[in-house]
């Protein structure tokens, strides 16, 4: 092995350790994330440390938003308020007042699908997206995240835009459902 295959070795080496903690699973791969603009992917917490805390949230304050939110384009009415419903009787069935918002679980984000393309003097890696319950993919886990439940709501793995639909069901059982709301 010459001197520039051990350097291109070491520096893929060092990548996918960086990568073993970043997060992956499903929707589109970190090269396309950046090629479209959006922000490149962040380092996930080790999984032994705690979970960082982003914001606290009052909850009375979230069921207010939410219940005020109006119908997304495409979205059923009838089905948007029981999906609403849903999301406020997850939240007050927690009995807190506060809601501390933080990073999403390591696990259920962990790369799953890495791979490295290339040779010595120049390495491809892909992953897929994965953000749990962050079904608009726009980075974060909101409001909006109902849109994709809603359009896609009732549909399973034979529907014939599961691989779009698929992005809403959050528990990964093969059916976009109310279950979706919290996975």
């Amino acid at each position: 092995m010459n001197i520039h295959s051990s350097k291109a070795l070491l520096a893929s080496l060092s990548m996918l350790a960086a990568l073993s903690s970043c997060g992956g699973g499903g929707g589109s791969t970190s090269s396309e994330l950046v090629a479209n603009g959006s922000k490149p992917l962040s380092g996930q917490p080790d999984s032994a440390s705690p979970r960082s805390s982003i914001a606290e949230l009052d909850t009375a304050e979230l069921v207010n938003q939410i219940s005020a939110a109006e119908t997304p384009a495409g979205v059923d009415s009838e089905l948007f308020a029981k999906l609403t419903a849903e999301l406020i009787r997850v939240l007050e069935a927690r009995g807190l007042e506060r809601i501390t918002a933080s990073l999403p679980d390591p696990e259920k984000s962990r790369v799953a699908d890495l791979a490295v393309s290339g040779d010595s003097s120049l390495a491809t890696f892909t992953w897929s997206y994965s953000n749990p319950a962050d079904y608009d993919q726009n980075g974060e886990v909101n409001i909006a995240d109902l849109t994709p439940v809603g359009v896609h709501f009732g549909k399973d793995s034979n529907s014939p835009d599961w691989a779009t639909a698929s992005i809403a069901d959050g528990d990964g059982n093969g059916l976009v459902n109310l279950a979706d709301i919290t996975p």
